[in-house]
This record gives structure tokens, C-alpha cells and sequence, in this order.
């Protein structure tokens, strides 16, 4: 199920857009409601939406501002604008901004409808697959160069232009582990690579991996491997 962040001041525009989604929309379902842009970008930033359906005037921060900081930091989110007549000019501009549709009020139904039965078919190019399978390239790469260093989470968002929390979410979509754990597997299996091709200390081995104390890491080791770090050298050995 495709998730929905509504961001309308209306009250009534914007409870009858969550009603349309919920009750017409096939595969989406609506996660948020936001009464201005401030709103909508801290449902962003905790519920990692797939589409964001906003209104162009609104207090705080309106949503021309919501829709440059979701590119900055949401990139893969699907936008799709509610505007007024006199506000196409607005609307024009958003577009600029690579939104997937707009939508004129007095609102259509059908169009709503057929605007996420477009997103929908979007969700799901192999260029969108493509650009995923890119972004795990590039964390792969930067685990494996700082291998022996800190790896933050925060870091590795930076890295990919995408906001922490949203990172997070996406990591593990696309992964099936946390990013903390998937970090964790790729430090055991350099250990590994080390233990079996060297003659390194089991302490420098640790440190190579990631790890400054041998004690924590002769400890996960074993928890995870279970056997120690001295005991998989010399199996590996045989």
C-alpha cells in the first residue's frame, strides 16, 4: 500500500481529498494531513510517504517552499499539486520543480483518480529501479573505502542527497536490513576476508574492520560466527 501525506489549510477541501483517496484510490492510503507546509514537511521527514498531495497557498510555509525542501531531501517522493484557477501561474512553477500532476479546484474526482493511476505506473519504472540500484552502489562503495572508519547513518544520507530518517526507511525497503546491521555484516565479512588471507593479529583485525576494542569485536564475532575470531582462522586453515 502506497502512503498519501494530504497538506491543505482547507479543512473541508482537505477531508474530502483524504476521503476520495481512502475510498477511490486503489493501493494508496492516506498516512498525514497537514493544515500548512511546516506541518507537511515534519510528516515527511517521520512517515516517509510515497506521494505528497499539496495546495499551493498556505500558511508557514507555503507550497511552492514545501515542494523545493521534499526535492531536496525527499527526491523519490511523487508530488502532485491542488490549485485554484488564479494560481496556475504558481502551478507553472511547481512544475519546474518536476511534480507529476496538478490538479484544479474545484476538485474532480475522476481526475484525482487518474492522476495517482498515473503515479502508480510511475512508482514502478526501471528507471526509478535503475536510480535505486545506483544509490545502494554508491552506499556499498563508501562502506567499503571507510570501512576500518565510523560509519554514521547521518553520513551516509548526506552522501545520497536524502534526509536521514527518510534514508533509513528507504535502506531498509530496499535491503530487507537496517542500515546498522547491513554495516555490521559488511565490517564480519572484511574480518573475515582478513582472518583467512593474513596473519594479522586478532586485534589488528578488529581495527581494520572497524572495530577499537577487540573486546566488543571478538564478542560479536562470536555471536555472530559462533565461533571466535582465532577459532574461524584456524578452521578456515584446515
Amino acid at each position: 500500500m502506497y502512503k498519501v501525506v494530504i497538506a491543505e489549510d482547507e479543512k473541508m477541501i482537505r477531508k474530502g481529498l483524504v476521503t476520495i483517496v481512502d475510498q477511490l484510490v486503489t493501493d494508496f492510503t492516506v498516512i498525514g494531513e497537514a493544515d500548512n507546509g511546516e506541518r507537511a514537511l515534519e510528516l515527511l521527514a517521520h512517515d516517509c510517504p510515497d506521494v505528497l498531495l499539496t495546495d499551493i497557498r498556505m500558511p508557514k510555509c507555503d507550497g511552492l517552499s514545501l515542494i523545493r525542501e521534499a526535492r531536496s531531501y525527499y527526491p523519490h517522493v511523487k508530488i502532485v499539486i491542488v490549485s485554484g484557477h488564479e494560481e496556475f501561474t504558481y502551478a507553472q512553477q511547481a512544475i519546474q520543480h518536476g511534480v507529476s500532476r496538478y490538479l484544479l479546484k474545484p476538485i474532480d474526482r475522476t481526475e484525482v483518480v487518474l492522476a495517482f493511476d498515473e503515479i502508480k505506473r510511475g512508482l514502478v519504472e526501471p528507471e526509478q529501479e535503475d536510480h535505486e540500484n545506483h544509490l545502494i552502489q554508491q552506499v556499498d562503495s563508501y562502506i567499503k573505502t571507510h570501512i576500518d572508519q565510523d560509519i554514521t547513518l547521518q553520513a551516509v544520507a548526506k552522501l545520497v542527497h536524502l534526509h536521514p530518517t527518510y534514508f533509513s526507511q528507504w535502506f531498509k525497503n530496499e535491503t530487507g536490513q537496517n542500515f546498522s546491521t547491513y554495516v555490521t555484516q559488511k565490517r564480519l565479512e572484511r574480518a573475515e576476508t582478513l582472518l583467512h588471507q593474513t596473519n594479522l593479529r586478532v586485534y589488528e583485525v578488529a581495527r581494520m574492520s572497524g572495530y577499537q576494542s577487540e573486546k566488543h569485536f571478538m564478542k560479536l564475532f562470536k555471536k555472530e560466527k559462533r565461533c571466535t575470531p582465532t577459532q574461524y582462522r584456524q578452521g578456515a586453515l584446515l
